[in-house]
């Protein structure tokens, strides 16, 4: 229980910490959380993978024995393990929108001033 306490508090500091560097000027720095995630949680994905299959034949007999639902819940771990990279990606580009709309009425008018 106490893990899964630090471990939500970790999710919700780095949420935090997304939306501070999503709100600033450079767009390259509320990418960083994301990025950094999905390479520790892929290597966490292998390493667990590799741990479950460590020979070929521990992965056939794997699928023998659950077939479509085994491969079913090894995606869907995939996709809860990589949830948090989806969410602060959201809001990476959910803040990026409104704080910095483009507005295509100023660019469109500025070509127009170009042109003359």
């Amino acid at each position: 229980m106490i893990r899964l306490t630090i471990l939500i508090g970790i999710i919700i500091i780095l949420i935090l910490a997304e939306v501070l560097l999503s709100t600033r000027k450079n767009k390259w720095l509320g990418l960083i959380i994301p990025a950094v995630m999905f390479i520790l949680l892929s290597v966490f994905l292998i390493f667990n993978l590799l741990e479950a299959f460590l020979k070929i034949e521990d992965l056939g007999r794997f699928l023998l024995l659950y077939g479509r639902k085994g491969v079913f819940a090894l995606i869907l771990k995939m996709g809860f393990v990589y949830s948090p990279v989806i969410l602060n990606l959201i809001i990476y580009f959910v803040i990026r929108k409104i704080k910095y709309p483009k507005d295509s009425k100023k660019e469109i008018n500025k070509m127009l001033a170009d042109d003359l």
